[in-house]
């Protein structure tokens, strides 16, 4: 697709991430300008400057994010440089968010709001289906991260065609077919960050059942955090074979790493690390309970069809699940085809190709 010619978009983010980097030139191969505001300018694990074809431009942060905050000078600078469109997150903690779509309004300009919908409220209350309807009239379109969260939105009665989805995922440079891997003996592979929430002890508890069941485990963690200390302290204490391998930002290897193992395994509240675990064709296990996830990813996985599921915080679940995938071997081998096969098809159409495929009727008619 050419550029756009003379069209300036405007990208709002908390937080600039190396796994956006991909989109965002993408999207600058399509504009002839794209400007990137954010509160912070960093990498997977929030590690060094992310550079690329688009302009970045930290902003100051009023607030607490986790409560309510404010991007200083967005405001301003949409007033003076009217940009053609605007991409923002829909945080309803960001005071900004709500002027942008306002101002926007008021000036004309195709606002697209980016978000997670209401996966993580089942039973979403009154104020949550105002807030959502308000935000969404307000916006020339919704970009669902998945169709789950597409489905959570028409469920409250939001019109289809105020909504549009661009899988939320990312970009494997060495993604690992099944054919590559080498004999794979008892390994799994964890990714993410040593937070609350991740839930290791859970996985370190089902190791250690399944050692009485004579299946012996090594578990390889890729990542670091505030819990890292914590967690090396509690498996010394059950005496397991698990190597903590800190935070690596080489994906080569990571991808290298993968290749003796057989499970990808988030046994506490997952997102994009499962997509990671599909690009490297491991079986990814997850709990079942999607509302209570980090992010609505895991809804990409189909129990028993391209990865499989447990009860969550249920230890022995979990020691079934892993166990299943360890014994079953066709399974097992089904399951990792299959879960190669939805990464590439989260990536065909490219992220850029789905949002500019909203975003340009209402560009080129440069109405709301």
């Amino acid at each position: 697709m050419l550029k756009i010619l003379n069209k300036k978009l405007l990208i709002i983010q908390p937080i600039l991430t190396s796994y956006r980097k991909k989109l965002f030139d993408d999207l600058s191969d399509k504009f002839t300008k794209v400007d990137i505001y954010s509160i912070q300018n960093s990498g997977n694990g929030f590690k060094g400057n992310i550079q690329g074809k688009f302009s970045s431009i930290n902003t100051p942060l009023i607030g607490n994010r986790n409560k309510i905050y404010y991007q200083k000078g967005i405001i301003f600078s949409i007033i003076r440089n009217r940009p053609t469109a605007i991409f923002l997150t829909a945080d309803f903690r960001a005071v900004h968010y709500f002027l942008i779509l306002l101002i926007a309004k008021i000036l004309h300009i195709p606002i697209f709001s980016h978000g997670q919908g209401l996966y993580d409220k089942p039973n979403p209350s009154l104020i949550h289906r105002i807030l959502f309807k308000t935000t969404i009239w307000l916006s020339s379109s919704y970009i669902c991260y998945t169709k789950s969260v597409y489905q959570t939105l028409i469920d409250i009665g939001i019109k289809e065609d105020k909504l549009s989805i661009m899988d939320n995922t990312i970009v494997n440079e060495f993604p690992v077919k099944i054919e590559s891997k080498q004999d794979i003996k008892n390994k799994l592979l964890y990714i993410g960050r040593l937070r609350e929430g991740c839930n290791l002890e859970l996985l370190f508890n089902a190791m250690k059942i399944l050692e009485e069941d004579d299946i012996k485990l090594t578990l390889n963690i890729v990542g670091d955090g505030e819990k890292r200390v914590e967690l090396e302290k509690y498996t010394k204490e059950l005496n397991l074979d698990i190597n903590f391998l800190g935070a690596i930002y080489d994906d080569e290897l990571i991808s290298n790493l993968s290749k003796e193992c057989k499970i990808g395994i988030y046994p506490g509240d997952a997102g994009l690390s499962i997509v990671h675990y599909m690009s490297l064709s491991l079986v990814p296990i997850v709990h079942s309970n999607l509302t209570k996830h980090m992010g609505p990813e895991p809804s990409y996985i189909k129990d028993n069809e391209n990865g499989l599921m447990f009860i969550g915080d249920d230890e022995n679940s979990l020691a079934s699940v892993i166990k299943k995938a360890l014994i079953e071997k066709e399974l097992s081998k089904t399951l990792s085809k299959n879960a190669f096969n939805t990464y590439e098809s989260l990536l065909s159409p490219t992220m850029a190709e789905k949002l500019m495929n909203t975003m340009t009727p209402y560009i080129n008619k440069g109405i709301l």
